[in-house]
């Protein structure tokens, strides 16, 4: 028995030595972390966790730093202090305020707190190009600033945020041009006079504030900001130049407030030039001076339309009399209703719009001007309205118009106004005196073209490069063309004349290949170097009048222009000699023509 007391005791003692080795290496299950200290932003605190066994296990929090914003912490509100003054360079302005730029071969801090004074002065001014090509990614100026000169952070292209606390007198010009990682441009309590192309080349701008007591902006606001979708105007803007944005691609909408008075540069570069995507402009119903009627930017005192976007709708109650300088140019507008009452379209009014496929024009319109369609490359079809009285240099460039009747009301046509509309296959043109040279110019379907009683002058270039030229109807008015008038209507056989000819231009129909003859009248005074030159068909050439002619002022013998074959063969071969009739140009002059 005492044996068997013994065993169960020895084994009793190896279990119990067994339970304690196994209690002495339990895996540790712990629980959530909880916080037993906070963290402050500039203390660190402490977190614990618990297993269930009762063992506890600690872990030190880092302090978490100040999250600055706008110069105070977010999480303490302390104030920022600012960067080492060792980072700057001072100027005193001798009033006992300072100006401030970088210190010369120093790298900045990636933020940097501009101080506020300087041995006992307030530091009120950035000097220009003070700061320019920094690598500070921040920087908040505070409220003792009132200038920021020209350039002062151009070139800076880590810049991401710039904040003013205070009120400025003056951003200068360019001020952070080429900034192209300036996300946010924060001046909220406004700038009184802001310069021209303060934020050109900043790529990444998507938010510029400028706040009430902002009161002129004197030049282009923003320039190739692709990434900025709208410019708001607060109330307290009373100028600005017209050209606010130009080649921002995402530019959606310009909002306008109610103590806007006027607009400079009113016929220069539109509101929003290059914008292709610009929709609304927008202006606040109280201001007395401007309308936003129809998403469009108007003029109240004379019914000038300064500016529209691509969903803009002209308003039609008689308030506008005037499409303005640019008013649409660049603008993704799809179509173009002209109400009743505007009498103007001005020049470049809707040039480069490339997806305006129609156009509606009203009675009683009687001016169209330069460039006012130039560019529109979807514009097939116009019908121009009698009483129409005046059409621009290159009013309808580059359009997709297929056939074309000009209004009998027609007193003044411009330079090149159809030029290059290679869709156009006939035209009509009332009897304009003179009519406009290069209007056709590279037309290369143009086909026919008749030109009414009246028109004495055709103007240099007038058919140019218009390759596939078959017909021209001349009246008997017509005794004029002028230099390269026909050159290159390598189509052009014949052409119906009203009249002789009087007066043929340098290269008039040079390379017309297939033209065979030309009546030049009895008071032609004057044919151009290289007139009839590369014209390989040209047979006859009658001279009505064969005296009196020169060559560079050498005498043509009579009887070589009476014979129509040698009077051809020398027009083709006539490169650069001046032929003229001294003596049927001084009739012709001293008519009063």
């Amino acid at each position: 028995m005492k044996g068997k007391f013994i065993a169960v005791i020895a084994a009793c003692a190896i279990l119990c030595m067994a339970g304690a080795f196994a209690s002495c290496n339990h895996e540790h299950k712990f629980g959530e972390w909880v916080t037993v200290t906070e963290a402050t932003c500039t203390k660190g605190g402490v977190r614990e966790r618990t297993c269930r066994c009762g063992e506890r296990e600690a872990e030190a929090i880092d302090a978490l730093g100040h999250d600055y914003q706008n110069g105070v912490c977010t999480r303490c509100g302390e104030e920022q202090p600012p960067t080492d003054n060792a980072f700057f360079a001072f100027l005193s302005q001798g009033n006992g305020c300072y100006s401030i730029k970088a210190a010369p071969g120093k790298l900045l801090p990636e933020t940097v707190v501009l101080p506020s004074e300087y041995e006992g002065g307030a530091v009120t001014e950035i000097l220009p190009s003070g700061f320019w090509r920094g690598n500070m990614r921040t920087v908040f100026i505070p409220d003792s600033y009132t200038n920021i000169a020209n350039e002062a952070f151009s070139g800076c292209d880590a810049l991401e945020e710039v904040t003013a606390e205070g009120p400025l007198d003056q951003l200068g010009d360019n001020a952070f041009y080429g900034c192209s990682a300036l996300e946010r441009a924060l001046f909220e309590d406004g700038v009184k006079r802001v310069g021209n192309g303060v934020f050109g080349n900043c790529t990444a701008l998507t938010e510029v504030r400028l706040g009430e007591g902002t009161e002129i902006l004197s030049g282009e606001l923003c320039v190739r900001c692709p990434s900025l979708k709208e410019i708001v105007l607060p109330d307290s803007v009373t100028q600005f130049w017209k050209c606010l944005a130009r080649e921002c691609e995402s530019l959606e909408r310009i909002s306008i407030g109610s103590g806007l008075k006027s607009i400079s540069g009113i016929d220069g570069m539109p509101l929003a030039s290059d914008c292709p995507a610009f929709s609304r402009v927008e202006v606040d119903p109280e201001n007395p001076l401007f309308s936003g009627e129809g998403n469009c930017l108007v003029r109240k005192e004379d019914g000038l339309l300064i500016a529209g976007g691509k969903d803009s709708v002209i308003p039609a109650d008689g308030s506008v009399r005037e499409i303005g300088y640019g008013a649409f140019s660049g603008i993704a507008i799809a179509r173009a209703e002209i109400p009743a009452g505007v009498v103007r379209i001005g020049d470049n009014a809707f040039l480069n719009c490339t997806a305006l496929a129609k156009v509606s024009f009203p009675a009683g319109l009687t001016e169209i001007g330069g460039y006012a369609f130039a560019g529109c490359g979807l514009l097939a079809e116009i019908a121009l309205p009698e009483g129409l009285s005046e059409i621009g240099d290159y009013a309808f460039w580059g359009t997709a118009i297929g056939t074309l009747r000009l209004p009998e009301s027609l007193s003044q046509i411009g330079f090149a106004v159809f030029s290059d509309c290679t869709n156009l296959k006939t035209a009509y043109v009332p009897g304009v005196k003179n009519v406009g040279g290069g209007m056709f110019e590279d037309c290369t379907a143009l086909e026919e073209v008749t030109i009414g009683e009246g028109a004495v002058d055709l103007g240099s270039s007038l058919f140019s490069g218009c390759t596939a030229l078959r017909s021209v109807t001349l009246p008997e008015s017509a005794v004029s063309v002028g230099d390269e008038c026909f050159s290159g209507c390598t189509s052009l056989a014949e052409i119906e004349w009203g009249s002789p000819l009087i007066m043929i231009g340098w290269n008039a129909f040079r390379d017309c290949v297939l033209l065979r003859e030309v009546s030049i009248g009895a008071s032609a005074y004057y044919v151009g170097p290289g007139a009839f030159l590369g014209c390989e068909s040209l047979e006859a050439v009658y001279f009505a009048e064969t005296e009196g002619w020169t060559a560079d002022r050498e005498p043509i013998d009579p009887a070589l222009l009476a014979d129509s074959q040698a009077a051809a063969q020398l027009l083709k071969e006539n490169e650069s000699q001046i032929w003229e009739n001294p003596e049927k140009r001084d009739e012709w002059f001293g008519s009063g023509y």
